[in-house]
């Protein structure tokens, strides 16, 4: 069907995709908290449904709708990171359009950090949760809002930083490529030598430790 669609048309056949998707995904989820042993619970196969139809909505440029979904298959599923990545993903993707989009994204990043960090789980740094932290530094470096864009993927990554160095065992642990990112898109910019001198410091000591992902 996507094939049949000309460029021009693309958008709306993605929306009429998502649309289509949404009603099995509402079914999905109305099922899973009707029923009382399973309320807010998502099994595998009905979370990568939900995840997929998270994704479309994001592709269709359906930002609201991606969260409205998010947030409610979230209930219950505050460290289901699959859920988190596929908001995290379609909010990122759209930061050309609106660099609303990933603010929103690192919102939803911050709240699993604070739920999964303050719980009773025993959680570890992963390359699960460093992607998490990866796609909203790509969303901002994507925005067309270039400045504050590169100067929030940049704050992102000092937390990363802090929370690694105050707690080697905190999940915002970042690795090569979360560097390579910020200081690729900093060394586009004038005057950032002192800077990139910091990170490429910061990214040799953890190196060194043998702690990069």
């Amino acid at each position: 069907f996507a094939h049949e669609c000309s460029d021009k048309e693309a958008k709306n056949c993605a929306k009429m995709r998502s649309a289509k998707a949404r009603v099995h995904a509402d079914a999905i989820l109305s099922h899973m908290q009707s029923t009382t042993s399973r309320r807010g619970l998502l099994f595998e196969k009905p979370l990568s449904i939900i995840c997929d139809v998270i994704a479309m909505h994001g592709d269709a440029g359906e930002t609201t709708e991606a969260e409205e979904l998010y947030l409610r298959a979230r209930e219950g599923n505050t460290s289901y990171v699959p859920i988190l990545a596929a908001i995290i993903e379609a909010l990122s993707s759209n930061a050309a359009n609106n660099i609303l989009h990933v603010k929103k994204a690192h919102q939803f990043l911050s709240e699993f950090e604070n739920d999964i960090m303050k719980s009773n789980l025993r959680v570890l740094p992963d390359m699960k949760f460093t992607r998490l932290y990866n796609a909203v530094i790509a969303g901002y470096i994507s925005s067309t809002e270039k400045t504050d864009g590169i100067e929030l993927a940049k704050t992102l990554l000092t937390h990363m930083i802090e929370k690694h160095t105050s707690n080697p065992q905190h999940i915002a642990r970042p690795n090569t490529t979360t560097f390579v990112k910020v200081m690729t898109a900093l060394a586009r910019g004038e005057d950032n030598a002192q800077q990139l001198g910091m990170l490429l410091g910061e990214m040799d000591k953890i190196n060194n430790q043998g702690k990069l992902l």
